[in-house]
Formats: structure tokens, C-alpha cells, sequence
């Protein structure tokens, strides 16, 4: 495979990117996972236990809370993020959960509820956390990282560097043959490769990898 064309900015090497197509790949074709992808649909009890555990968020929830934040994401929040596009959603969702004390130590769980909010709206949402913010810095203009922590002025960000050459790159790892012929093997609709839901969630992988996370 040919190195992909470099566009207006720096890209994440390529090597990390067609590792997060793999990946990618494998969420979309997991069970778990693929029949909530598409339909934003509400969240059954047992398969947010496990969500939380393997997405690494259950500390953000007092434990005697989880089906009060649950309720909260399978109804205001999921009304709300339906119609939003900046992730103001996402921010307003959670300070709400904060302020009614179903979080420890008052953090607000931005990680959870991006989480959420992409397989509600994986067209539109992405998760984050400290991984690909640490990631996201690398790849933004000096003066236009977000300097605060809110979902909002992340979204912004990465829409950015997605839209700045990392869109092409990935539709173009994502749409090759070897990807193609893993999707298939994989058991996942080759027709989502080059999809934004797809190629989004991409991103996020290779702003996680290049932010350090662990392999």
C-alpha cells in the first residue's frame, strides 16, 4: 500500500491509521456493539454494565446511581442530542448528572456521556478522553486547541483536523481492497467503510494513538 497523499496539514501516520481502521473494523462487527451503532435507540440496563466497564467509565458513576444516570441518557439526553450538532448537548448532560451528585467527587463525566453520545449519533458524535485530547494537540494549529475542557470546543477542534486532509486519508485506507476483504471476514457492512460515522470513529482512534494510549 502507497503512502497516503499528504493534503493541507500534517496527517497521523499512516501505520496508525490503517491500525484504527482495523479497530474500527472489529467494533463494527462486534455484537456487542453494531446493533446500537446505527439507530440511536434506547439503552438496555444490561448492556450498559457492560459498556461501562469496558469503556472505562464506571468510576465516573456513583454505583447506587447507574440506573438513575441511565434513565437521564435514555431520555433528556437522547432527545437533546437528536437535534444538537456543536456538542453543547454533550456539555449541558454532563453538568446536569454532576449536579445531582450521581458522579463521585463532583467530576463532570464528559468521557461517559461522548461515549453515549456516539452510539446515539455516530454520524455526528465522538467520544473523548485525555488520550485524544492529547492527541488532538498535536494535529491543531497553535492558538486553536480548545483551551477549555468543554465537549464543545473539542467537537470544533476535531471537526478541524478532520476536515483539514484527514478525512481523504482515511476514506482512502478505508476503501481499500485489504480493508475491504477484513470487513467481509469480519461479518461487517462493507458499505460503512467510507462512511462519516465510520471514518470519524477512525479518527478518534488514531488521535488516541497518537496521544500515547496504550496499546
Amino acid at each position: 500500500m502507497g503512502r497516503v497523499t499528504m493534503l493541507r496539514q500534517q496527517i497521523i501516520e499512516e501505520r496508525d491509521l490503517v491500525l484504527s481502521v482495523v479497530e474500527v473494523i472489529s467494533l463494527w462487527s462486534d455484537p456487542r456493539y453494531k446493533d446500537y451503532l446505527p439507530r440511536g435507540q434506547q439503552i438496555e440496563s444490561e448492556w450498559f454494565d457492560k459498556f461501562v466497564a469496558s469503556w472505562n467509565v464506571a468510576r465516573t458513576i456513583t454505583k447506587d446511581r447507574r440506573a438513575d444516570v441511565l434513565g437521564y441518557l435514555n431520555g433528556t439526553f437522547r432527545h437533546a442530542v437528536a437535534r444538537n450538532q456543536d456538542g453543547s448537548a454533550v456539555d449541558d448532560a454532563a453538568n446536569a448528572i454532576a449536579k445531582k451528585k450521581w458522579t463521585p467527587n463532583a467530576n463532570e463525566p464528559l468521557s461517559l456521556v461522548s461515549k453515549v453520545a456516539f452510539f446515539l449519533r455516530p454520524d455526528r458524535f465522538v467520544p473523548v478522553d485525555r488520550w485524544a485530547r492529547a492527541g488532538i494537540k498535536l494535529f491543531t494549529p497553535p492558538g486553536q486547541a480548545p483551551a477549555d475542557k468543554t465537549y464543545k470546543a473539542y467537537l470544533t477542534a476535531f471537526d478541524k483536523v478532520y476536515d483539514g486532509g484527514h478525512r481523504a486519508a482515511i476514506e482512502q485506507i478505508a476503501t481499500s481492497r485489504w480493508a475491504k476483504d477484513l470487513a467481509r471476514l469480519a461479518g461487517c457492512d462493507q458499505a460503512i467503510l467510507p462512511s462519516e460515522p465510520f471514518t470519524r470513529k477512525v479518527l478518534d482512534n488514531g488521535l488516541m494513538r497518537a496521544g500515547g494510549r496504550p496499546l
